[in-house]
C-alpha cells in the first residue's frame, strides 16, 4: 500500500491534485516539463500509481481524413471508402475528424487538428496534388492514400489495380465478340484513369487488334461537357467518322454521360453500341440498361488504408507500400453478344 497519496505529491509540487492525477495516468493536457517534475516527485516520494481496470482500456486516438471537394460529385464512391476508415478505426478506438478542401491548385491549408497536434495519422481519400501531399509529409505524422498514387512522389498507398481492371473489362468486350472498341474519359484526371486505359490497350494488343484512335475520347473535361450541352455532344459523336460497337468507360460516370449522349443521337443501347463502365456505383444498377462494370471493393480499400496506418504508426521506419486490390467483373445488360453465344 502506498504511504505516499496524489494529495501529498499535489503538496510538495505546489499543483493541483487533478494536475497531478493527469500527469500519472499518461494523459494529455499539461506541459511535458510539469509531467516530468510531478512524476520525479512521485519517484521521490515512493509513489507508484497503480491504473485502475477502466483505465486500462485503450484510450481513443484521433485520425484525420481529408478528401477534396470534387470528391463528393462520386456517386457515392468515396463514402463507401470513408465507411470503411471507420468501420476500421472504431474497432481501433480511434476518432475520426474529417477535412474537406478545395484541391485546386493554391496553397493547401493544414486542418487545424494537425496543427495543434491532435492526430496521430492522416488518410488522404481520392485524388490529392503533389503540393497537397507533399504539405502532409512535412508534418512527420503518419500517411495513408486512399484510392491514389503519386508516380513522382511515392508513398503508402491503397488502391484499385486498376490496370488489372482496364484489362479484364477490355478483355470481356472481345470475348463478346467486339473487335472495334472505343474508350471514353477523362485519362488525365487521376493515375486510377490513365491506369484503366493501359490496361484497355494492353488486352487490345494481346489480341492484336489494332485501337482507333478516333474512337478514344480522352481529353480533358469532355464527359463534363456532354452532360452539360446538348451541341457539343452531337458535333462530338458527329466527328467520329462511326461509331464503334463498344465503349469501355473511364467510370460509370463517364458510361451514363454516354448513356444520354447516345440517346440524344436515337442510338439504342446495347443494340447500336455497347457500354462497359469501371466502379460499380449505386447508379450503374440504377439506369437501362443497367450497366456492366467493373466492381471496385471501395469500403475494404478503406480498411486497408485504415490498417496500413495503423502499421505506421506503430512503425515509425517501416517502408513504405503500395497495395493494389483486384477489381472484379459484373455482368449486367449494357453489352451485346456479337458470338451469338453468350459465355459461361
Amino acid at each position: 500500500m502506498n504511504k505516499t497519496n496524489m494529495e501529498a505529491i499535489a503538496q510538495k509540487a505546489g499543483l493541483s491534485k487533478n494536475t497531478v492525477s493527469v500527469a500519472l495516468r499518461g494523459m494529455p493536457g499539461i506541459s511535458p516539463e510539469t509531467r516530468a517534475r510531478i512524476l520525479a516527485i512521485a519517484q521521490e516520494m515512493g509513489y507508484s500509481y497503480k491504473k485502475k481496470a477502466v483505465e486500462k482500456r485503450p484510450r481513443s486516438q484521433n485520425l484525420c481524413i481529408i478528401v477534396p471537394t470534387i470528391a463528393h460529385d462520386r456517386q457515392g464512391f468515396f463514402a463507401h471508402i470513408q465507411l470503411g476508415i471507420e468501420q476500421e478505426a472504431r474497432k481501433n478506438h480511434f476518432n475520426m475528424i474529417f477535412h474537406s478542401y478545395e484541391d485546386d491548385g493554391r496553397r493547401f491549408e493544414m486542418p487545424l487538428c494537425v496543427q495543434e497536434g491532435l492526430v496521430s495519422g492522416i488518410i488522404s481519400v481520392g485524388r490529392i496534388s503533389e503540393a497537397t501531399a507533399a504539405a502532409i509529409r512535412k508534418t512527420g505524422l503518419p500517411f495513408v492514400m486512399a484510392d491514389h498514387f503519386l508516380e513522382s512522389a511515392p508513398g503508402d498507398c491503397v488502391l484499385t489495380d486498376n490496370i488489372q481492371g482496364g484489362d479484364t473489362a477490355t478483355e470481356y468486350l472481345i470475348r463478346m465478340g467486339h473487335r472495334d472498341i472505343g474508350f471514353f474519359g477523362d485519362i488525365n484526371a487521376a493515375t486510377s484513369y490513365c491506369d484503366r486505359y493501359i490496361g484497355f490497350r494492353r488486352a487490345m494488343a494481346r489480341h492484336g487488334l489494332t485501337v482507333n484512335e478516333s474512337h478514344c475520347m480522352t481529353q480533358k473535361g469532355l464527359d463534363e461537357q456532354l452532360r452539360s450541352d446538348h451541341d457539343i455532344s452531337v458535333e462530338v459523336m458527329n466527328k467520329l467518322g462511326g461509331l464503334p460497337t463498344a465503349f469501355f468507360c473511364v467510370n460509370d460516370a463517364a458510361a451514363i454521360s454516354l448513356y444520354r449522349t447516345l440517346s440524344e443521337l436515337n442510338l439504342a443501347l446495347p443494340q447500336d453500341v455497347s457500354v462497359m463502365g469501371f466502379d460499380d456505383t449505386e447508379a450503374s444498377e440504377l439506369v437501362s440498361p443497367a450497366l456492366s462494370t467493373m466492381h471496385v471493393h471501395k469500403e475494404l480499400l478503406g480498411r486497408r488504408a485504415f490498417l496500413r496506418l495503423l502499421s505506421c504508426i506503430r512503425e515509425p521506419q517501416r517502408v513504405s507500400e503500395k497495395l493494389l486490390l483486384s477489381a472484379d467483373l459484373v455482368v449486367r445488360n449494357s453489352v451485346r453478344d456479337l458470338t451469338g453465344t453468350r459465355p459461361e
